[in-house]
């Protein structure tokens, strides 16, 4: 059963990268996220940057919840008091 995966240039960066090779080396191991998987031509494409998206989130969202329980207050709360 063969699998084709693919990760293409223009997902392995924020950046832009013209040629892959000068990020990345033959068999080097990357993170990456599935962003489709084509069932019907066994494909699956492959994203560093959707990786690093969702890391990003998951940090935010930890921040978020974090200041919150801390301080009680969120960004609208505080201008709301100073308002009044």
């Amino acid at each position: 059963m063969e699998l084709l995966a693919i990760l293409k240039v223009s997902e392995i960066s924020q950046d832009r990268v013209d040629d892959a090779s000068t990020v990345l080396k033959e068999g080097a191991e990357v993170e990456v996220a599935i962003t489709l998987i084509d069932k019907r031509t066994r494909k699956v494409n492959l994203s560093m940057k959707a990786k690093d998206s969702v890391q990003e989130k998951a940090v935010m969202d930890d921040y978020n919840s974090q200041s919150t329980q801390t301080s009680g207050s969120t960004l609208g709360d505080l201008l709301k008091r100073s308002e009044r």
